[in-house]
């Protein structure tokens, strides 16, 4: 056990226990891998495609501005 205390191995052992719980509470309500994935919600593949896209595109424009390439309007 070393320094890391009995108080310390009891909260532990309590989270994972209650990660336990909690996983296969909620790992039964899932009906397949694309489930999990999505969250049971269907997306549009273009709507999330362009969200990316614009995304980045901002990322990158206030990056340069703040770096001076691009002067701030």
């Amino acid at each position: 056990m070393g320094n890391f205390g009995v108080a310390n191995w009891i909260v532990l052992i309590i989270y994972f226990v209650a990660m336990l719980y909690l996983g296969t509470k909620v790992g039964k309500s899932n009906n397949s891998t694309e489930s999990f994935f999505s969250g049971a919600v269907r997306f549009p593949g273009g709507r999330s495609g362009c969200r990316l896209w614009r995304r980045s595109v901002q990322r990158y424009l206030s990056s340069a501005c703040r770096d001076g390439v691009i002067p701030a309007v």
